[in-house]
């Protein structure tokens, strides 16, 4: 579980399954060599819970983790998640852009 908090809220990452002791060391290692001497990580999920109050006023939220990038890299729980080629190559339709002008 990764999470991060401030004075008021807490985020919580949970795995989307339980792993073997092995995967688990290797997913430990590769987030301290990408979050290694950085002051920002991007961490990316689907919600679980959102803005849970407990009894102290501090916010609460879960969710379930997919990937997180640095300024070193990206991790994802899926393939190709952190590559745009792998996912163009694989079905993603990119759709058309749309000029729009400003008045």
């Amino acid at each position: 579980m990764l999470e991060s908090s401030t004075e008021r809220d807490t985020h919580e990452y949970i795995a989307r399954r339980p792993q073997n002791l092995k995967s688990c060391e290797r997913f430990k290692n590769q987030f301290l060599r990408l979050t290694k001497n950085t002051k920002v990580t991007c961490i990316s999920g689907s919600i679980i819970s959102d803005r849970v109050v407990d009894e102290f006023g501090k916010i609460h939220s879960s969710w379930v983790f997919d990937k997180y990038k640095t300024k070193l890299g990206c991790a994802s729980y899926f393939e190709g998640e952190c590559s745009l080629r792998y996912q163009l190559r694989h079905g993603c339709k990119v759709g058309k852009r749309k000029t729009v002008k400003l008045k």
